[in-house]
């Protein structure tokens, strides 16, 4: 119950308390007390379109930025992405980029994707899930009673999406 009313950004350093500290702070259970304990914080995420898809936390209640590792995908500038804050661990679904011709410089078709990401600020790392039936981007995007609703969107070859996706992050399925 204490460790789940102490602010995220102090987890990192919490882990190193010890072995049983470190395990508390990771378990999922720990974000389910947290949201029991009405401890949960609200952040804004914020997206520097760079090669390396940087991600920054801004913490409004203590006034504080915080840098998270880099997104692993092998989607570079990664836009038009979708991301919802209902769930503990936002996902991070879909998107694309227009990659540069290395010759001529000229921007190419979008490559599109249908992973999803999920960053734990415990263990402060980026956890690949499920990914989406189709892949898509430019797609709305919302939180509906605990689950991930999406629908529309665009594919390879700007084709026009007609259906959507139901996404459940407890059971991480589609």
């Amino acid at each position: 119950m204490c460790l789940a009313r102490v602010p995220f950004s102090s987890y990192p350093t919490l882990c190193l308390v010890s072995h049983s500290w470190r395990d508390a702070i990771q378990s999922p259970d720990l974000f389910k007390m947290r949201i029991e304990v009405n401890s949960t914080e609200d952040f804004l995420c914020v997206f520097a379109a760079q090669r390396e898809n940087l991600w920054q936390l801004y913490d409004p209640s203590r006034d504080i930025w915080m840098s998270l590792p880099p997104l692993p995908t092998t989607i570079h500038r990664i836009r038009w992405f979708c991301t919802s804050s209902e769930h503990p661990l936002d996902p991070l679904t879909g998107g694309s980029e227009h990659p540069l011709d290395p010759l001529t410089g000229e921007i190419g078709p979008p490559v599109v994707t249908n992973e999803v990401w999920c960053y734990n600020p415990a263990w402060r790392q980026w956890a690949q899930h499920s990914p989406m039936r189709s892949p898509r981007h430019s797609f709305a995007c919302c939180a509906w009673e605990g689950r991930i609703l999406i629908a529309g969107g665009f594919t390879t070859g700007e084709v026009e999406i007609n259906a959507a996706e139901v996404y459940d992050p407890v059971l991480d399925v589609w």
